[in-house]
């Protein structure tokens, strides 16, 4: 399933196929620089061929071939302070009533009960439902098909602004972002390219939030409360997925000054990202993450986000039918914080569609729709007690033994 992974270690890939390889490069020659003074009056060096800002603290540089970080840094830290440079890294793809809920088998397991307890926990919600509140859950990805018949009706819109005026009504930064934002080619999301591109962000949509109960296709675990909301986030372009750090963290920003209280990252990179790693540790949004699909231990060669050490951060492995680890899931007692449905998923796919993926990718979202019901029934829960939740409410399975923390599979 799809993940995003920087070059220099194995690119994630579908499973079945076969990972590629390649060492460390970035986007051209493209290096993000964030400082505690304002960018914006800094002089440029010649080499500097295009500038972008993200706000006056952060922007991203474009320069000629052959220079080097050192000297990026020396130029640029003699006007700036606190001055903190990267290069820009390249991110890789690898990926009720409802009639096709009998192939949801997650959801519901009769075969050996190896599932989340989805039915047992839907009568509680049902029950509930009226003192629940509204929750968004910002899936950045490879952008959400908000026009799927079992997705429509739960997508983010942003009501600020009128629908292709070509202005920004709303005055946040972004012309016509109703359905949020593509950061890959700074334009609106169109659903016309989400079609035509890569499917992942839709199928992750599809487990979290597709209608429930709606005799249309499947159910989806957050919206079994009739109150969560997708926006949709396109970070990666292309149909092998492709994006970087920038396009990540204006997304990750956008989504939290939107009101979103949960991002489900699909993704990860063998680097450790120290810009990427700041912007999740200021924010107050729970970050669900998926583990990779490396067949690597983790504890020699961790993943990021998923292995980040912050209490607003989860990362998931892919567990199978049967309760064991799928064979490609990264893994470890420590970095794995839970195991979810991963392999033969069944959920949406752009221009109406449905179909089955495997990987890591699609258990992320799994413990993203527990933790939308989660933020929907506690009032001002926060990311770390949604966490705590998660984790402490998990089922043991003694087949996740040195594969999973605590043994631990996500129970709704």
């Amino acid at each position: 399933a799809l993940l995003f992974a920087s070059a220099p270690a194995a690119a994630f890939a579908e499973e079945g196929t076969e990972a590629v390889s390649g060492s460390p490069k970035t986007v051209k020659q493209e290096y993000i620089l964030t400082a505690e003074s304002s960018l914006t009056r800094a002089a440029l060096p010649d080499y500097v061929k295009d500038i972008t800002f993200a706000d006056a603290h952060m922007a991203l540089i474009e320069v000629e071939s052959g220079v080097t970080l050192s000297q990026i840094e020396k130029d640029f830290s003699e006007e700036s302070e606190g001055l903190f440079v990267q290069p820009n890294y390249v991110y890789e793809s690898a990926r009720v009533s409802d009639p096709y809920y009998s192939l949801q088998w997650g959801f519901e397991n009769s075969r050996n009960g190896i599932d989340i307890r989805f039915e047992e926990a839907y009568q509680f919600i049902q029950e509930n439902k009226s003192q629940m509140k509204e929750t968004i859950v910002a899936v950045i990805d490879s952008g959400v098909d908000y026009t799927h018949p079992d997705l429509a009706a739960n997508m983010w819109i942003n009501s600020a602004e009128i629908p292709g005026n070509g202005r920004d009504d709303d005055g946040n930064g972004y012309v016509d972002d109703v359905y949020g934002y593509d950061f890959t080619s700074n334009t609106d999301v169109k659903a016309e390219d989400i079609n035509s591109e890569y499917s992942h962000g839709t199928h992750c949509a599809g487990t979290i939030g597709a209608v429930t109960n709606n005799s249309v296709g499947i159910a989806g675990i957050g919206a079994a409360s009739g109150k969560v909301s997708i926006m949709g986030l396109k970070v990666l372009s292309g149909r092998s997925g492709t994006g970087d750090t920038f396009d990540l963290i204006r997304a990750i920003r956008y989504a939290e000054a939107n009101g979103a209280h949960i991002c489900n990252l699909s993704m990860g990179s063998y680097i450790s990202d120290r810009t990427l790693y700041n912007t999740i540790a200021a924010s107050k949004m729970l970050f669900v993450c998926a583990a990779g699909n490396d067949r690597i231990n983790l504890d020699s060669q961790p993943i990021y986000p998923g292995c980040y050490d912050l209490d607003n951060v989860i990362c998931v492995g892919n567990m199978d039918r049967y309760g064991r680890v799928n064979s490609l899931s990264n893994y470890s007692s420590t970095y794995v914080d839970i195991a979810a449905p991963g392999t033969d998923i069944y959920s949406t796919l752009p221009g109406g569609a449905y179909g089955n993926m495997s990987g890591t990718s699609m258990a992320a979202p799994y413990v993203t729709g527990a933790a939308a019901l989660l933020h929907s029934y506690y009032s001002d829960i926060s990311a770390a007690e949604m966490r705590f939740l998660l984790l402490d409410g998990a089922r043991k399975q003694t087949s996740l033994q040195g594969a999973v923390a605590g043994n631990r599979m996500l129970d709704l």
